[in-house]
């Protein structure tokens, strides 16, 4: 009973371990992914392009003549939202920062 209650929490830590490295995995591949899609370059369609012969990868790829302004209107917001979660992420760094060296200086006040 001792041993299956051990054995029990180690399978428990090792799955929750397993999850955690695979949605770190995951959120790196997504980065990568969306890092390639950021300087992947578009182009207009072409009158002369065959429409039947383009794959989806490549119709991502593509605006359509009377989508300009809505795909840049699309992109301003995209970049807005980026700023505004820079911004928070700054300042959610400078408030962990200043936790830490305020931690650093109490333990080195309780140590001397």
């Amino acid at each position: 009973s001792k041993h299956y209650s051990k054995w029990m929490d180690t399978t428990k830590k090792t799955v929750y371990a397993a999850k955690l490295t695979w949605r770190t995995y995951f959120d790196l591949l997504s980065d990568i992914d969306e890092l390639n899609q950021c300087k992947s370059s578009m182009r207009l369609l072409d009158e002369s392009d065959n429409v039947q012969d383009i794959t989806d990868e490549e119709w991502n790829r593509i605006v359509d003549p009377r989508d300009i302004n809505s795909k840049m209107m699309d992109h301003e917001v995209k970049r807005t939202m980026a700023i505004a979660q820079l911004r928070r992420n700054k300042d959610t760094l400078r408030y962990l920062r200043c936790q830490s060296r305020e931690r650093q200086q109490i333990a080195a006040n309780s140590a001397s």
